[in-house]
């Protein structure tokens, strides 16, 4: 039975149109058409009186055996079989946030930034804030939840224009293990080849680079939370209005699958695994409890959801979608 959405429709439509003017075949047509359907991906909803729109900056992916690391090889092949997770290579989704108040507009995080060739299908953040009608001048306040390339990476081509107006804020500890002169040595060995271009980029912003206290607020309504471990000055948010709370955790819960499950498993790219580990448990155990609205920069798009006990472990329960 073949059934026909409006995408469908449109692309045979195309392909129609090209072979009756003596183009491709059909088949080379709809394909072409196919690959020009990468549309901007964006999700905004409310909370409390604040708007929130989570932004798709695209997918990338990482090796499997970075994961669970202190598990025994057939207990991981037997958990990524059972969650469909691929024993090669695995793939994570990038999820920036904008948060406008009514007062200050703040973006979480920048993704991947484009051109880069280890994640060809990310660096779509600027088509993203495009589609959801947000010019990057209109951005006050640039956090960053940590300097790891894939959310730091969206200041590359040029830290001082492409936010024009806006000041980078992140924890001082995060800001002062990267950006120290001898840096390489306070990091693990895969993260120091990042260390030239994050420091090119707070010498290029100056005084416009803001470090905070992990526990201060960011603005009014946005408090960072010290969630250390997955990089020494990793902190999360805590974005309340009214009596609407939402917890953006960055990647101190990266997945929806192992994060929840099995909080002790480590993983590869934690600075210091075992606190990573604790701040997990932790972080899971206060969402769940205070029932708290959650966002994952990692999690399939728009990676909002709730957090459930189950077990000795967690579930994720994403939200409806609210269309409005």
């Amino acid at each position: 039975m073949l059934v026909l959405d409006r995408r469908n429709l449109l692309q045979m439509t195309a392909a129609g149109a090209v072979l009756a003017a003596g183009g491709a075949r059909p088949h080379e047509a709809a394909a072409k058409a196919a690959a020009s359907n990468d549309a901007p991906g964006f999700y905004r909803f409310q909370l409390g009186e604040f708007r929130i729109t989570a932004l798709c900056d695209g997918v990338f992916a990482l090796p499997t055996d970075s994961i669970a690391t202190n598990v025994e090889k057939a207990e991981r092949t037997a958990y990524f079989e059972a969650h469909y997770i691929p024993a090669d290579m695995f793939q994570l989704q990038l999820n920036p946030l904008v948060i406008d108040t009514g007062q200050k507009r703040l973006l979480v995080d920048t993704g991947i930034g484009a051109g880069k060739d280890w994640a060809t299908n990310a660096g779509r953040l600027a088509g993203s804030l495009e589609g959801a009608g947000i010019a990057p001048d209109t951005i006050d306040t640039v956090v960053l939840t940590h300097c790891h390339p894939d959310h730091i990476g969206g200041l590359d081509a040029d830290p001082v224009k492409q936010f024009a107006n806006a000041e980078l804020v992140l924890s001082e500890v995060e800001l002062d293990v990267w950006n120290a002169p001898d840096a390489a040595s306070k990091l693990p060995k895969w993260a120091v080849e990042n260390v030239p271009g994050i420091q090119k980029a707070f010498a290029a912003l100056g005084d416009r680079v803001r470090p905070i206290k992990s526990g201060a607020d960011v603005v009014t309504g946005v408090t960072s939370v010290d969630t250390a471990g997955h990089t020494p000055g990793h902190i999360s948010l805590l974005i309340g209005s009214g009596k609407e709370q939402l917890l953006l955790t960055g990647d101190a819960i990266p997945s929806i699958h192992i994060s929840f499950d099995q909080p002790e498993w480590q993983i590869i790219w934690d600075h210091d695994r075992e606190k990573a580990a604790k701040t997990r448990r932790a972080l899971l155990d206060r969402a769940a409890t205070e029932r708290l609205l959650v966002a994952g920069y990692h999690y399939p798009f728009p990676g909002v959801g709730h957090v459930v006990k189950e077990g000795m472990g967690f579930r994720w329960l994403p939200a409806d979608w609210i269309w409005s």
